[in-house]
This record gives structure tokens, C-alpha cells and sequence, in this order.
């Protein structure tokens, strides 16, 4: 899947600062394996290098930040899933994670899922009124991972599990 990263400020030929960045994902032989901690680890720690961005320059001479120092938006989608068999709440998860560790601004494209968008809309006011930190929801992430190793007939997708039981500020 394709990360286009995408700002509207331009340089000063007037071209839009871009950059498109590509993320690999991996195919899940079956639906529960994505699950288990290392492989969200893995998944978490790509998506956040392929976010990370380069410090910005210094100023120029005239004492503005120059278009190159602008961190650009993140424009993702369903990445890993489709073909590549991953969950949809969990990857948005994870780029929702690794965007905030790495300080870039997300437009998540849901790509007609409306009951995925509804469910991320909630679930990111849960966490900016809860202020949670990225550690607090990697931990409620390992008790899902917990819960659902053990017992398969867990009800809630990881959103709902993640609003129902992580700390409150």
C-alpha cells in the first residue's frame, strides 16, 4: 500500500511539497495471527519509521521557516488489509500510533467503510479527551492480545476494547 504524505505549501518554483512514501505489509495466513504482539510490534515500528521525518532545516536567511521545514499531513487508508488480510480498525491503529509518536497529522481515508469511519471518529475523542499516551494504549493493546490468545470468543474489535478499558484521565 501507498502512503501519500502531502502538504499544500509549495516551494519557490510553486510546486507543492510532497512525498510519497511506500509501506510494505504483511499477508496474514489467518485472520487471529495478526494479533499476536511481535507481529503488531513490527507492523507499529515500520509504519512509524516510514512516518518519521527528517528534522527540519534551519531557517533561512529572512528568519521564516522554509517549505521544506513543513511536516505534512499523512494521507493513509486501509493499509494491509484487503489482499494482504489485515484488520481494519487494527491497522488504522496502528498508523493512528505511529503518527502521534512521530508527530505527523493524519487524514485517514476509509475508502466507503462508513461504519470504520464512525468508529474512528469515536475513537479519536476518546483519546483526546482521555489523554491517553501511545504507551497507554499499547499496553491495553497487549491485554486485547492477551484476551484474544486465550479465548477466541472475544466480542469486541479492538476499538471497543481499547474505549472500554483503557485508563481514564
Amino acid at each position: 500500500m501507498i502512503l501519500l504524505l502531502f502538504v499544500l505549501h509549495r516551494d519557490a518554483w510553486g510546486r507543492r511539497c510532497t512525498q510519497i512514501v511506500a509501506i510494505d505489509a504483511l499477508t496474514f495466513p489467518s485472520y487471529p495471527s495478526q494479533f499476536r504482539p511481535g507481529l503488531i510490534r513490527r507492523e507499529l515500528n515500520k509504519s512509524y519509521c516510514g512516518l518519521l521525518a527528517p528534522p527540519p532545516p534551519p531557517l533561512s536567511d529572512s528568519g521564516e521557516a522554509t517549505a521544506a521545514s513543513w511536516l505534512p499531513a499523512v494521507a493513509t487508508g486501509n493499509w494491509g488489509c484487503g489482499a494482504f488480510g489485515g484488520d481494519l480498525r487494527l491497522k488504522a491503529l496502528i498508523q493512528l500510533m505511529s503518527a502521534a509518536e512521530a508527530s505527523r497529522d493524519v487524514l485517514y481515508l476509509t475508502f466507503g467503510e462508513k461504519q470504520l469511519c464512525r468508529e474512528l471518529a469515536a475513537f479519536c475523542l476518546f483519546l483526546t479527551q482521555s489523554q491517553l499516551t501511545v504507551g497507554d494504549v499499547w499496553k491495553s493493546i497487549q491485554t486485547y492480545t492477551d484476551i484474544r490468545s486465550k479465548s477466541a470468543r472475544i466480542t469486541e474489535n479492538i476499538l471497543e476494547f481499547l474505549m472500554s478499558t483503557c485508563p481514564k484521565i
